[in-house]
């Protein structure tokens, strides 16, 4: 399959493929064609305004989290998403071919991180190996402990939202539209997936605790 060309910001990339789609953004994996950089593209399907607010927010976010003063910074910054630096950052236009025009946020590619726990859960339907839900567990709490220490809630701890590296043992956190500095009530979320967050998020008050993930063991 043959790259598209569009332009981000004031950059030319090429798309190589969609890997993934959410809520309202497709992920295509891609390359920033100079300076070279393997990238991922989180583009808006139906670019409304309500969409490039979230894809700005997002990238807001995630640019406190690389300034972190927190300890840990060196290596919790690898686990959450980086976006790359340069003419635009966060809530990009895109044009491409036929007077397309887009919104994205560009991040650097995470090798091996193919799968989320989403798939997980659906290749095994019976549930998890004990040993294995321990790891995912563990991975997963890691970086929302230290993201919390950074005084950020995700808001949107989903399955579709973790992505696990399984020979490594590794599980990063995506979909950062939703996340809020601690004390502030939690913003959209999502009907598909409202038994994931706790009854007391629900009804709006402050976000001082994270949405629950349910994971079961087999």
């Amino acid at each position: 399959m043959d790259p598209t060309s569009v332009r981000i910001g004031n950059d030319p990339y090429d798309l190589h493929g969609k890997v993934a789609s959410g809520e309202f953004c497709d992920v295509y994996y891609g390359s920033r064609v100079d300076p070279l950089e393997v990238v991922t593209v989180k583009l808006a399907r139906d670019n409304t305004q309500d969409d490039i607010d979230s894809l700005n927010h997002e990238a807001s976010i995630l640019k406190i989290l690389s300034k972190s003063e927190v300890q840990g910074f060196d290596h919790f910054r690898h686990l959450v998403p980086q976006v790359v630096e340069g003419s635009c950052g966060g809530g990009c236009n895109v044009k491409g071919p036929d007077g397309f025009v887009g919104t994205a946020n560009v991040f650097r590619w995470k090798s091996g991180f193919h799968y989320t726990l989403e798939d997980v859960c659906r290749a095994y339907p019976q549930g998890l190996d004990p040993r294995a839900l321990v790891w995912i567990w563990k991975r997963i709490l890691e970086v929302l402990g230290w993201v919390h220490r950074n005084k950020i809630i995700h808001g949107s701890i989903t399955p579709q939202h973790i992505l696990i590296h399984p020979r490594d043992h590794g599980a990063v956190r995506v979909g950062w539209s939703r996340a809020v500095p601690v004390g502030r009530p939690l913003g959209i979320r999502s009907t598909a997936y409202e038994t994931f967050y706790p009854e007391d998020t629900l009804a709006g008050p402050p976000t001082n605790t994270m949405p629950a993930l349910v994971l079961v063991a087999r």
